[in-house]
């Protein structure tokens, strides 16, 4: 499996074995149990996913060119091709005005919303996939002000980096997080 984009010298970002589940964050080493695996200043925070998605279209019309291009470019639900395309056509020729949805779904489907954070979308941490038993942790750091990732074990060479999408409420059962993951 080659990598599609090298985070830091710990992560890599690759194609999941299980090519259902898309890209996901891989290690490259072995990792202990408590390190910051990455520091990311998110494109976008508000209070909940709600304002986020109120709120989209006026938040990315402020974003940079650059930043623009990126968020684009994420996931924006199962039908959607763009981030596996090889050649995406010209940031110039589209039409933001017509892709208010997309937007909304790129939030829905990218942001990450819990305590201590907020909602928040950064786009190297939307690569990470969700897992009932995770191996990390997402974090707002204040001091840093960025969403911070922790590893909650040690992580073998190799392993995907997980977080479970519920930040919250870790401890829900299989049947509360599946019925949650289907809204």
């Amino acid at each position: 499996m080659n990598s599609f984009m090298s985070i830091n010298d710990e992560l890599v970002i690759k194609q999941c074995p299980d090519v259902s589940k898309g890209l996901g964050v891989f290690t490259t080493r072995n990792l202990s149990k408590g390190l910051r695996l990455l520091a990311e200043t998110p494109l976008l925070a508000y209070e909940s996913t709600f304002d986020a998605m109120e709120d989209i279209e006026r938040s990315f019309e402020c974003l940079s060119f650059f930043n623009q291009a990126g968020f684009i470019r994420l996931f924006a639900g199962a039908l959607d091709i763009t981030p596996f395309l090889k050649k995406i056509r010209r940031w110039s020729e589209i039409d933001v005005a017509r892709v208010p949805n997309r937007l909304r779904q790129i939030v829905r489907f990218n942001s990450v919303e819990g305590q201590g954070i907020g909602c928040v979308l950064a786009i190297l941490s939307s690569f990470l996939n969700h897992s009932c038993v995770p191996n990390a942790f997402l974090y707002w750091n204040d001091t840093l002000n960025a969403v911070t990732i922790h590893a909650l074990r040690n992580i073998s060479k190799g392993e995907e980096v997980t977080i479970s999408y519920f930040q919250e409420s870790v401890y829900l059962s299989a049947p509360q997080r599946n019925a949650r993951l289907a809204n």
